[in-house]
């Protein structure tokens, strides 16, 4: 899938719209007043957050909205729309030049959201596909610190995925459920040393009625994950079926549409077929024809109608008298004739005369004779005109006879010879439906050979309902327990026991090994010994104070955000969490070695997903919530996008937003963090919003657009 624009209206920054437009790659956005706003405006409308930051952002008395264009999975465009001063929602699809309402109702649109658009689910959203500068686990761990520094008691922490500690969610307002208050001050070891061992007893019972319960949320959150990758496994069994059956009721659909072709005979298609060659030929043996008659037509020319009758009868005698040479013969041997009879009667010599009628009825003779060839000439053109009309009126009989039965075939399904072009089409359109239905009844069996739809449906409302229980006992039994109170808990237990076996107190040891106040010396020896590795190489000193204050004293136990992540993985890559940790772990080495610049050499995952870092130098195992929080941020980051980099070789492309998350790092660094963001975008979308003009290379810049004429 892929995030095309973005509207925001109506918020503080923003208060007319403003419009991003973002591309297939990298898109790095200027930090300004209104692109702040940008990615907690998408994480809120995709998660269906109803009170978070961006409608606490809402301008009085403004309309305001937000508008996400998106491509989903099935490479069709879909627009979300959030209405902010109501909020109401609405998923519309790209049809036809034009976008048609799907939804308004909330968990059609959530479902809608990760089955057609491809997103995950919220809490993968959060902690994977989104990163904000707030939820940074260097940021979470000194959140924690000023709290219980401040406050002196643990608040109830978000549900796992949602880590911000921002308070924007409003969630540490809510009371804790019982048994959950651990509102008692962590109590040292020299506080319980010297009591009686029967309070001690009643504590250490206490304890682990506490912890006991942490083991039933932990269980019941185990069963929990279990029950969504199984819903997810049944969806992707259903999903192939649903397909099937859906391709073939459309089909059936358009079949039914063209259901009047049936009525035609089989031999439908080889009657029209020739048909239509019969008239082609027709054609052509009408336009010979015509040509021959035009050429017998031209060859009379030279002959009067008279002579060759072919526009009129033929008159012989007309003809003759109409023939110079016979007319003109005849007189001149009549008129010599005459000549000689009266020229004799005068004299002698002057009846020759008459001899001149010789030549005279010659030339008659000679006119007499090409007028027959004329007359013979006119009846061969008539005789082949009369042939020609016999054979074209054959033709045209012939194909009347051809075209009458087609006719009459049309007829019997109330059709017409005007709408054969259409017929043909639909009948070729039937063909290409009836081998597609084929294709589809065939891969409905091979779906159903799989499962039963009823039943998978069935399994997946009972999954479904078995984790809407579970959910409701985690909300009742307080989901998410806080860590730092548990392992304070922890301490306090394991003291308790040692004061019941008897040890010596830590104190008294070192009493005895040394008199008198400890030297700056010794003490610098101490916590350079106490620390795990050595000191960030970048920041300005913040990470290495906010990492002692977190190893000292014990309290503001950093979040395992690795072990989040790897959980969020698994059901993303559908895997347990010991394989998909398995799986992570070699990229995320290859990672964190090159924004560490070698300090660090590999990353593991033990048991449910519990991440350590292997030191680069020392070779050692180094837990992950004891690294200095600068690191702590560098080694999430490598996991994130080994996470991201598997998701999307499985599942397609997923957009990925970091807001301000590389801000907080020197300049030395951005090289790299510019390279790791190209990287990630040669597989997905990414969108980057920040205020440091050195990763403005990492992708295209792309700014808010406003209307025309508005601030």
């Amino acid at each position: 899938m892929e995030l095309v624009e973005v509207v925001i209206q109506g918020v503080r920054g923003a208060s007319t719209a403003v419009r991003w437009s973002f591309g297939a790659g990298a898109s790095v956005v200027p930090a300004g007043d209104a692109d702040k706003r940008l990615p907690r405006a998408i994480y809120e409308l995709l998660a269906g957050v109803a009170d978070g930051e961006t409608i606490a952002a809402v301008e009085p008395g403004a309309e305001a909205r937000v508008a996400l264009v998106l491509i989903g999975r099935d490479q069709q465009r879909y627009r979300l729309l959030w209405d902010l001063s109501t909020g109401r929602r609405a998923l519309q699809k790209f049809v036809n030049d034009k976008y048609e309402m799907v939804t308004t109702t909330a968990s059609e649109i959530s479902q809608a959201i990760t089955a057609q658009l491809g997103f995950p689910q919220p809490d993968a959203l959060r902690e994977i596909f989104f990163s904000f500068a707030d939820d940074l686990p260097s940021r979470r761990v000194e959140q924690v610190v000023v709290e219980e520094a401040s406050t002196s008691k643990a608040e109830r922490p978000l549900p796992p995925g949602f880590g911000d500690t921002s308070g924007a969610d409003g969630s540490s307002d809510k009371p804790l459920p019982p048994g959950f208050d651990f509102e008692a001050p962590v109590v040292s070891t020299s506080t319980w040393r010297g009591k009686p061992e029967a309070e001690l007893q009643a504590r250490l019972e206490e304890i682990k009625t506490s912890t006991s319960q942490v083991d039933n949320v932990s269980d019941l959150e185990f069963e929990l994950d279990g029950l969504q990758k199984k819903v997810f496994e049944l969806s992707e069994r259903r999903r192939p079926l649903q397909d099937a059956e859906a391709a073939l009721a459309s089909i059936d659909a358009s079949l039914q549409q063209i259901s009047f072709l049936q009525t035609l005979p089989e031999d439908f298609e080889e009657r029209v077929s020739r048909l239509e060659k019969a008239r082609v030929e027709h054609e052509r043996d009408l336009a010979r024809f015509e040509e021959e008659r035009e050429r017998l037509t031209k060859a009379a020319d030279h002959l009067s109608d008279d002579v060759s009758g072919i526009r009129e009868r033929p008159r012989p005698m007309q003809a003759a008298a109409q023939d110079p040479l016979v007319r003109y013969g005849i007189i001149g041997g009549v008129a010599a004739i005459m000549a000689g009879l009266a020229g004799g009667a005068v004299a002698d010599g002057a009846r020759y005369l008459a001899l001149l009628d010789i030549p005279a009825f010659g030339v008659a003779a000679f006119g007499g004779i090409r007028l027959l060839s004329g007359l013979e000439e006119g009846a061969s053109l008539r005789a082949r005109l009369a042939r020609v009309a016999r054979d074209q009126k054959r033709l045209e009989d012939r194909f009347q006879i051809d075209e009458e039965q087609v006719t009459n075939m049309l007829k019997s399904a109330n059709l017409t010879v005007e709408q054969l072009p259409d017929v043909n089409q639909q009948l070729s359109q039937r063909a290409e439906l009836q081998a597609a239905r084929t294709a589809a009844a065939k891969a409905l069996e091979a779906a159903r050979a799989q499962g039963d739809l009823s039943s998978i449906a069935d399994d997946i409302a009972a999954a479904e309902a078995r984790m809407r229980a579970i959910e409701e006992q985690l909300q009742s039994a307080g989901m998410g327990i806080d860590p730092a109170s548990q392992a304070a808990l922890v301490r306090e237990k394991a003291e308790i026991e040692s004061i019941l076996r008897g040890d010596p107190a830590p104190e008294d040891a070192s009493s005895s090994s040394s008199s008198g106040p400890p030297s700056a010396a010794s003490v610098l020896d101490d916590l350079m010994a106490s620390s795990p590795t050595p000191s960030s190489k970048f920041g300005d000193g913040a990470s290495s104070s906010s990492s002692s204050s977190s190893s000292g004293s014990g309290s503001g136990t950093p979040v395992d955000v690795l072990q989040r992540m790897v959980r969020l993985a698994s059901d993303l890559l559908v895997q347990s969490i010991d394989d998909a940790g398995a799986r992570l772990a070699p990229r995320a080495s290859q990672m964190v070695v090159a924004l560490t610049e070698r300090r660090y050499a590999e990353v593991r995952f033990g048991p449910r997903g519990v991440g350590e870092v292997i030191d680069g130098t020392a070779k050692t195992s180094i837990p992950f919530v004891q690294l200095p929080p600068g690191d702590r941020d560098l080694v999430a980051l490598a996991l994130r996008l080994a996470v991201v980099e598997a998701a999307c070789k499985q599942a397609g492309r997923l957009p990925v937003f970091y807001d301000q998350v590389f801000d907080a790092y020197d300049a030395a660094r951005m090289p790299l963090l510019t390279k790791a963001v190209q990287f990630l975008a040669q597989g997905t979308q990414v969108v980057l919003v920040t205020a440091r003009r050195e990763l403005a290379g990492a992708g295209t810049v792309v700014q808010g657009q406003r209307p025309q004429g508005k601030a």
